[in-house]
Parts: C-alpha cells; sequence; structure tokens
C-alpha cells in the first residue's frame, strides 16, 4: 500500500491498520468515513506529530482551510 496514493481510503482498507496504536485507530476511523484519500491521512498525523513535538500545550486553532484531520489529531495529541 502506497502511503502517497490519492485514491481514498475505504472500510475495505481498515484490514491494514490492525493495529492497537493510536494511528491504526484513526486510521480505523478514516476508512470507516470513506471520504480522505491515503495520503491526507499520513500527511496530517506527520504535521501533528512535527508540531506536538515543537510546541506542547497551548491553543489550538483550525483555520478551516480543508478537511479538519490535523486539529482533531493534534486535540488528541495534546495532554
Amino acid at each position: 500500500m502506497k502511503k502517497s496514493s490519492k485514491n481514498r481510503l475505504t472500510p475495505r482498507q481498515e484490514a491494514f491498520f490492525s493495529g492497537n496504536s493510536l494511528f491504526d485507530k484513526i486510521a480505523r476511523a478514516v476508512c470507516r468515513a470513506g471520504t480522505l484519500p491515503r495520503k491526507e491521512l499520513y500527511e496530517a498525523w506527520e504535521m501533528a506529530k512535527r508540531v506536538r513535538r515543537r510546541y506542547r500545550g497551548g491553543r489550538i486553532i483550525d483555520l478551516a482551510c480543508g478537511h479538519g484531520l490535523l486539529a482533531h489529531i493534534m486535540l488528541i495529541l495534546d495532554d
């Protein structure tokens, strides 16, 4: 499965994310929704990890510039 594919994730791809990690749980939810391209999931996850590493805590502002997955992942990762 290519991470850079622009094909939408669908419930059929849930089996690729069978682990118990937070990423796998989010990926399964995205697969069930069936609306997001695969590359968007990986890009949002990577960006959330990088931003969280640099800026922990604080306010998260979603500027309504896309699908909103990044903001939701950042809220989940925030402790």
